[in-house]
């Protein structure tokens, strides 16, 4: 049974792909953080300085994704596994390394994100701005008064109405991944939006997995 930390998983493959200087990426901007206090910017490594790639590819081991995430290694390991089994994911033939099946993935959260993981809400709290009032949807949304959503969190830069994120460790994982906190706030639009918040959270999630229109199902 797919489980939340699975789709945390399958984003961040999905971020790490989008970082193989394959296609342009999004949101590589100074202003995609919710939070006060960054800490160091690995997200500002380029494909062409020398060690890139021993580098990209030391993002994938498990021990790298748990540290990453949060999630321990254990359950990284047996959320592969699920993925795998299930079709969300697969080791890529070129270079064997684990790839989320994007257009799935997109499906699923579309289609199923808020009835396999209803939004919980909380108290009015300090937080990580999320679903239509994270940053990548400043642009395209705007949230009324007082809708403000947020994961708790003492770094966070905002105050809002809480939501449980996908899992604890969320507030943690995006720290230094502008593509996964944007990813996971626009699953939360998916999660807890209105029709057309989700229409947009769609379409902003399909641009940032690089998926043709033709695999935007």
């Amino acid at each position: 049974m797919l489980k939340s930390q699975d789709v945390v998983l399958l984003l961040r493959l999905i971020s790490l792909w989008r970082l193989d200087g394959s296609a342009h990426l999004p949101l590589r901007t100074d202003n995609w953080q919710g939070w006060e206090h960054a800490t160091h910017e690995d997200w500002h490594w380029d494909q062409r300085r020398p060690g890139f790639e021993n580098h990209w590819r030391g993002l994938f081991t498990v021990r790298q994704l748990a540290g990453d995430t949060g999630i321990s290694k254990s359950q990284v390991s047996l959320s592969l596994n699920r993925c795998f089994d299930n079709g969300l994911a697969f080791p890529d033939r070129k270079t064997d390394l684990p790839k989320a099946n994007a257009p799935a993935v997109l499906g699923l959260l579309v289609h199923a994100a808020r009835f396999l993981f209803p939004v919980v809400a909380g108290p009015v709290s300090r937080g990580i701005p999320t679903a239509m009032s994270a940053p990548v949807l400043q642009d395209h949304l705007s949230a009324g008064a007082g809708q403000i959503l947020v994961w708790p969190s003492e770094t966070g830069n905002s105050q809002g109405k809480a939501i449980e994120p996908l899992t604890p460790t969320v507030p943690y994982a995006v720290r230094t991944d502008p593509l996964l906190y944007a990813m996971l706030a626009l699953t939360d639009s998916l999660r807890a939006g209105l029709p057309r918040e989700r229409a947009v959270a769609e379409s902003q999630l399909a641009t940032i997995m690089n998926l043709p229109e033709r695999a935007r199902q």
